[in-house]
């Protein structure tokens, strides 16, 4: 059987893309592309206010601004053309996703063309943030994630999708990296490429929310 052309395979990784996209956008019990969805955690109760210590950022991070050009290289070799993007979800007051996935140039012996992705659910608000905490906590794990030691604040591996979960700052990032079929997917592998993208994660530099400077007399 004839591996993909280069055309075929982005076509491919770009929809896959999407429907994470969809999935993190809409944020609910039966749509979260990371975990199954009988398994999902429901949002929070309508009306909360979120953790009083969340973080949250006045404007969406891109994930094509995570991961770069550059770190795609490192982490892929050569790539092809330009990556597959998506732009921040509309509508929603507390969160906004979007997506970055580059291809190989090259193809390998095992998986044909291989690529890495990126969503980012970027929290708007404190609900926002709260609804990516409950994601992560041991209680809303699906049966078959395993936890990851040594990435952001939390992180865990959802192997049937083969997605690495990221919880950092209070920023969601959902970090795959494969061939054509998630399922073939290696966590030793994505937690190599996400070494990569550590310091992007939980980075200040799309427009993260400043705490309030101290008031006279406090200590800063």
């Amino acid at each position: 059987m004839p591996l993909p052309s280069t055309a075929l395979a982005a076509t491919t990784l770009a929809a896959a893309m999407a429907v994470a996209v969809g999935a993190l956008s809409g944020c609910t019990a039966d749509s979260v592309t990371t975990t199954p969805p009988s398994t999902a955690p429901a949002d929070p109760a309508t009306g909360t206010s979120g953790p009083a210590d969340a973080s949250v950022r006045d404007e969406p991070i891109e994930a094509c601004d995570v991961l770069t050009p550059e770190r795609a290289v490192e982490i892929l070799g050569p790539v092809a053309d330009v990556p597959t993007s998506t732009a921040p979800t509309a509508g929603d007051a507390d969160a906004a996703v979007t997506s970055c996935t580059y291809l190989a140039a090259d193809r390998n012996e095992r998986d044909g063309r291989i690529s890495v992705g990126l969503v980012v659910r970027t929290a708007l608000s404190a609900v926002g943030a709260g609804t990516n905490r409950d994601r992560f906590a041991p209680a809303g794990l699906p049966p078959e994630a395993q936890q990851v030691d040594g990435i952001g604040e939390r992180a865990f591996w959802a192997p049937g999708l083969g997605q690495l979960n990221v919880l950092a700052d209070d920023q969601w990032y959902v970090l795959t990296y494969g061939g054509l079929d998630p399922r073939q997917n290696s966590l030793s592998e994505t937690r190599e490429a996400a070494a990569v993208l550590e310091d992007g994660f939980g980075s200040t530099a799309s427009g993260s929310v400043d705490p309030a400077p101290p008031t006279e007399g406090e200590t800063p």
